[in-house]
């Protein structure tokens, strides 16, 4: 999704340990780096080309997607919708008969989550450092000022289509990996670290079936795999309407732990 970096992972740790299927995970698989291998900056913009251009990324940085999430192995099935608003406002809302709901957000100042497996959380320390900084703006478009360096280190495959492998430094230290399609440019797959209350966690997030949805270009299709578990979130429709302040109330169990009403 590039209308808003959405960071579905958040949730994803307390469903891998709850759920607990034995899936075969899949990997970005890297090969010997080659000796002329393009430049990262090159490979981002080619991938915001892709998408309509650096400028028309940025400008639709808001507004409300709806879709589904599933996790086939252990035939779950739900509803997901999300919203976005400029510069750093943001909501996710996935809802699992059987299972309940599992929502995320940040309203410029708290960054929360809440499941019915970890109930309420205010994310902070190096955790909140980690999901704020590489869903930044700057971020969206691998900005100079928003990470640390880009480095192409190799050519790899993301399922079994070939990728340039692009380095990621973020200012906080922490590394990701991005794979750009050697045949598109699209950004096929990203390796990144998430924290949790059970640690550090390896995340491999696989973006698919890129199209226009909305008048907006996107993966409309995105593989999520953590701990053995692999989910599925599909975008069905994008709104580009800002939402509402509404949208982004903390529920009252996270507003109980800031100390008062927000």
């Amino acid at each position: 999704m590039h209308v808003r970096t959405l960071r579905p992972h958040r949730f994803l740790p307390a469903l891998a340990v709850a759920l607990s299927p034995i899936l075969p995970a899949g990997e970005v698989q890297a090969q010997d780096a080659a000796s002329d291998l393009p430049e990262a900056r090159t490979l981002v913009d080619r991938h915001l080309d892709a998408l309509g251009g650096r400028d028309a990324v940025l400008a639709r940085m808001g507004g409300s997607m709806t879709g589904r999430f599933e996790m086939p192995a252990v035939g779950l099935a739900g509803t997901l919708s999300s919203a976005s608003r400029y510069p750093d406002h943001r909501v996710i809302h996935i809802e699992i008969p059987g299972v309940g709901e599992i929502l995320s957000g940040y309203d410029g100042e708290v960054l929360w989550s809440m499941d019915p497996f970890s109930g309420p959380r205010i994310l902070e320390g190096s955790e909140r450092v980690r999901d704020l900084e590489q869903s930044s703006r700057g971020a969206l478009v691998r900005d100079p000022e928003a990470v640390e360096s880009l480095e192409t280190v190799a050519l790899a495959e993301v399922e079994g289509q070939a990728c340039h492998q692009v380095r990621v430094v973020w200012p906080s230290g922490a590394e990701s990996m991005d794979c750009y399609s050697v045949d598109t440019g699209f950004l096929l797959g990203t390796v990144s670290s998430t924290e949790s209350p059970m640690g550090v966690m390896e995340v491999e997030t696989i973006y698919q079936e890129y199209r226009e949805v909305g008048g907006v270009t996107m993966a409309t299709r995105t593989l999520q795999r953590m701990m053995g578990q692999e989910q599925i979130l599909v975008f069905e429709s994008y709104d580009p309407t800002p939402p509402s302040d509404d949208r982004f109330i903390l529920p009252p169990a996270v507003q109980a732990l800031t100390g008062g009403a927000r």
